[in-house]
Parts: C-alpha cells; sequence; structure tokens
C-alpha cells in the first residue's frame, strides 16, 4: 500500500532529487571571479565564455532525472512488491554511480579552472553547496526504501506459510 513507510521514503528521495536541480554543488571563488558548478556542469563567470574551460561535463542531470523517474515508479507499484525490489536495485546501484561520479567531478573540476596568469595573493576559495548533499541524500532514503521493502515483502511471505 501506498501508506507504508517506504513511500516516505521514496517521496523525500524523490524531493532530494527535485531540489538537486535547485541548489549549487560547489562554488569556486577565484579573486573577484565565481564559478559554480551544479547539475548542468560547470558555469563559467561572466565574459569569459569564450575562454575554454577544459571540464569533463558528464552531464548529471541524467542519472538524477533518471533516479527520480525510477524513485516515482518504485513508488507507484507497491501492489507489485518484485518489481519495487527490483526497480529499487537499480536505483540504488545508478545513485552510487552517479554520486561516486559528482565527488570526482568536484574534487577535480577545479584543475580545469584558469588560475595561469593571476596575480600573487588572488584568494582562491571552495565552498561546498546544499546540492552537494542531495544525491548522498537520495541514496540513502533508497537504501532505507529498499530495506522496507523487503521488509515488507518478508512479512507477507511469512504470513502465506500460515495459511
Amino acid at each position: 500500500m501506498i501508506q507504508r513507510i517506504q513511500s516516505i521514503f521514496l517521496a523525500v528521495l524523490v524531493m532530494a532529487g527535485v531540489l538537486a536541480f535547485v541548489f549549487d554543488f560547489v562554488v569556486y571563488e577565484i579573486g573577484d571571479q565565481v564559478y559554480t558548478f551544479n547539475i548542468m556542469g560547470l558555469e563559467v563567470p561572466a565574459g569569459q565564455e569564450n575562454e575554454t574551460v577544459n571540464v569533463v561535463k558528464i552531464p548529471l542531470y541524467v542519472p538524477i532525472g533518471l533516479s527520480i523517474l525510477l524513485g516515482l515508479g518504485t513508488l507507484f507499484t507497491f501492489s507489485n512488491r518484485a518489481l519495487q525490489i527490483k526497480l529499487g536495485r537499480i536505483n540504488f546501484i545508478l545513485l552510487f554511480l552517479s554520486t561516486a561520479l559528482l565527488y570526482y567531478n568536484v574534487l577535480t573540476v577545479h584543475k580545469a579552472i584558469p588560475i595561469e596568469g593571476l596575480p600573487e595573493g588572488t584568494v582562491f576559495g571552495m565552498s561546498w553547496k546544499t546540492g552537494l548533499y542531495m544525491p548522498l541524500a537520495m541514496l540513502f532514503m533508497s537504501f532505507l526504501a529498499n530495506r522496507a521493502i523487503r521488509k515488507d515483502e518478508a512479512l507477507v511471505n511469512s504470513f502465506d506459510r500460515l495459511r
């Protein structure tokens, strides 16, 4: 049924996924220039669009968007727990890989920002933003939902044995 605890976990998963589209992941500040890394990739400051910033832009919106759709699919297939378990596993694997890709990109994207030729004493700052934690929240909610679905399936199977 849709009133079960896994429905709440899956709803929070979907909300965290939507929030990942809203918030930035990391903001890099170099002097007066601000580079933002969000779900669409690295955004270059205005006036520097023609300078090449070599970033492997693996679009994170694709796996996060797929995860949102899988979460909704898992939420609304409450009558078929076997399918829910399969969709939950696929979603967990997808989220794990996209979270690993996200943190790899976050830790390596600063190498692509042009810092050569800057005046001595230029401040380089990196601040992690709220969006960076949303895929982790999605991964955790997917784990909790999968565990609750398996418990629910085990409970139903135990009652079937008693009949």
